[in-house]
Protein backbone atom coordinates (compact mmCIF):
# COMPACT_ATOMS: atom_id res chain seq x y z
CA UNK A 1 0.00 0.00 0.00
CA UNK A 2 1.10 3.62 -0.89
CA UNK A 3 1.68 5.71 1.80
CA UNK A 4 0.29 9.22 1.56
CA UNK A 5 2.53 12.28 1.19
CA UNK A 6 1.78 14.79 4.05
CA UNK A 7 1.07 18.75 3.05
CA UNK A 8 3.92 20.76 4.28
CA UNK A 9 3.49 24.85 4.50
CA UNK A 10 6.68 26.68 2.83
CA UNK A 11 7.51 30.10 2.33
CA UNK A 12 9.88 32.07 0.83
CA UNK A 13 11.33 35.47 0.93
CA UNK A 14 12.66 36.85 -2.35
CA UNK A 15 14.90 39.85 -2.23
CA UNK A 16 15.07 42.11 -5.48
CA UNK A 17 16.86 45.45 -5.03
CA UNK A 18 15.16 47.07 -2.06
CA UNK A 19 12.13 45.36 -2.64
CA UNK A 20 10.86 42.32 -0.29
CA UNK A 21 8.75 39.66 -1.45
CA UNK A 22 6.96 36.52 0.44
CA UNK A 23 5.51 33.97 -0.93
CA UNK A 24 3.35 31.13 0.44
CA UNK A 25 3.46 27.46 -1.12
CA UNK A 26 2.10 24.13 -0.30
CA UNK A 27 4.17 21.58 -1.23
CA UNK A 28 3.55 17.33 -0.89
CA UNK A 29 6.37 15.35 0.26
CA UNK A 30 6.77 12.64 2.63
CA UNK A 31 9.59 14.91 4.60
CA UNK A 32 10.35 18.42 5.67
CA UNK A 33 13.51 17.68 3.81
CA UNK A 34 11.79 16.58 0.43
CA UNK A 35 9.79 19.37 0.69
CA UNK A 36 12.91 22.04 0.91
CA UNK A 37 14.15 19.69 -2.18
CA UNK A 38 10.80 20.08 -3.93
CA UNK A 39 10.41 23.75 -3.37
CA UNK A 40 14.28 24.74 -4.29
CA UNK A 41 13.39 22.70 -7.42
CA UNK A 42 10.45 24.90 -8.18
CA UNK A 43 12.85 27.84 -7.04
CA UNK A 44 15.59 26.80 -9.81
CA UNK A 45 13.04 26.30 -12.42
CA UNK A 46 11.05 29.68 -11.60
CA UNK A 47 14.12 31.62 -11.64
CA UNK A 48 16.16 29.46 -14.50
CA UNK A 49 19.15 29.36 -12.12
CA UNK A 50 20.54 26.19 -11.94
CA UNK A 51 23.89 27.34 -10.75
CA UNK A 52 22.28 29.25 -7.86
CA UNK A 53 24.65 29.36 -4.57
CA UNK A 54 23.45 28.27 -1.87
CA UNK A 55 23.17 30.29 1.38
CA UNK A 56 24.32 28.00 4.63
CA UNK A 57 23.63 28.97 8.19
CA UNK A 58 26.06 26.49 9.39
CA UNK A 59 25.67 22.93 7.84
CA UNK A 60 22.06 24.06 6.86
CA UNK A 61 20.93 25.67 3.63
CA UNK A 62 18.59 28.53 3.95
CA UNK A 63 18.51 29.37 0.46
CA UNK A 64 19.96 30.73 -2.48
CA UNK A 65 21.22 33.02 -4.20
CA UNK A 66 19.52 33.90 -8.36
CA UNK A 67 22.08 35.16 -10.41
CA UNK A 68 25.13 35.49 -8.86
CA UNK A 69 23.12 37.00 -5.65
CA UNK A 70 22.23 40.16 -8.14
CA UNK A 71 19.47 40.76 -7.97
CA UNK A 72 17.42 38.00 -6.35
CA UNK A 73 18.24 35.94 -3.07
CA UNK A 74 15.71 34.18 -1.78
CA UNK A 75 15.02 32.28 1.53
CA UNK A 76 13.33 29.16 2.16
CA UNK A 77 10.78 28.09 4.68
CA UNK A 78 9.01 25.01 6.11
CA UNK A 79 6.87 26.01 8.51
CA UNK A 80 4.84 23.12 9.21
CA UNK A 81 3.23 20.15 7.89
CA UNK A 82 -0.50 21.33 7.35
CA UNK A 83 -3.72 20.47 5.91
CA UNK A 84 -5.39 21.97 2.47
CA UNK A 85 -8.25 23.38 4.48
CA UNK A 86 -5.69 24.69 7.16
CA UNK A 87 -3.60 26.47 4.29
CA UNK A 88 -6.75 27.70 2.58
CA UNK A 89 -8.23 28.86 6.13
CA UNK A 90 -5.20 30.94 6.40
CA UNK A 91 -4.90 32.42 3.02
CA UNK A 92 -8.76 33.42 3.07
CA UNK A 93 -7.95 35.10 6.17
CA UNK A 94 -4.69 36.95 5.18
CA UNK A 95 -6.38 37.95 1.99
CA UNK A 96 -9.86 39.24 4.00
CA UNK A 97 -10.73 43.12 4.18
CA UNK A 98 -13.25 43.90 6.45
CA UNK A 99 -14.52 47.25 7.68
CA UNK A 100 -14.86 46.53 11.24
CA UNK A 101 -10.94 45.53 10.80
CA UNK A 102 -10.16 49.07 9.44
Amino acid sequence: MKKEKKLFECEFTEYNGDQEYTHKKLVRANTEEQARRILTKWLRDWYCDDDAEPIKVGNKITGYDFFGGCPIVSKIHVYRETTKEHFMQEAFEAALIEEDNL
